[in-house]
């Protein structure tokens, strides 16, 4: 890679012209994906996952269409990506809220809390977490989804598991409801 192209790449996304309009520099293709995600995680908030175009996102992210969809040739996949994504944040959430310190009890509060609090703080997900029209059309990320929330209750199994064993929760608790 020549000189030239190394330090274009460091440039800000959006640089300013003389003329006043707003050029936008080619990222990598991860980050300009990371984009694309976020963007659509911010407009769902607004706009309703359903009622989100490609169009919108490209919009808003200064690219066109077409651009959009040599990340993400389908909507879908741009869903699946979205869903991915808060699958991971929510799973970094919890991991970071509860641990192997905390009493059973406290650890099953923190879990849910944690998870109450990344729905409540982030923009969109609540949602694309109730759009039935989203769900119905997208089974990746209803499988993604899912798998998120199989992820959840296994850790509060662990949890709910590990009271009853020590004493601290009574036994007649099933952990798996």
């Amino acid at each position: 890679r020549s000189k030239i192209g190394m330090e274009s790449a460091r440039q800000p996304a959006d640089m300013t012209l003389q003329t006043g309009q707003t050029k936008r520099t080619r990222l990598p293709a991860e980050a300009r994906k990371a984009e694309i995600v976020a963007t659509a995680l911010r407009l769902s908030e607004t706009h309703g996952p359903d009622g989100l175009t490609t169009e919108m996102i490209a919009n808003e992210i200064g690219l066109t269409q077409p651009a959009l969809f040599r990340h993400f040739p389908k909507k879908e996949m741009i869903w699946t990506a979205v869903a991915e994504q808060l699958s991971r944040d929510m799973a970094t959430a919890r991991a970071a809220s509860a641990g192997p310190e905390l009493a059973p009890a406290d650890c099953v509060i923190a879990i849910a809390a944690a998870q109450a609090r990344m729905i409540a703080t982030t923009t969109g997900l609540a949602s694309i977490l109730f759009s039935r029209e989203l769900h119905v059309r997208n089974a990746e990320l209803r499988a993604g989804l899912a798998k998120n929330q199989h992820a959840l209750h296994a850790e509060l199994e662990a949890a709910i598991a590990r009271g009853i064993s020590d004493g601290s929760l009574r036994p007649g608790i099933s952990a798996s409801d």
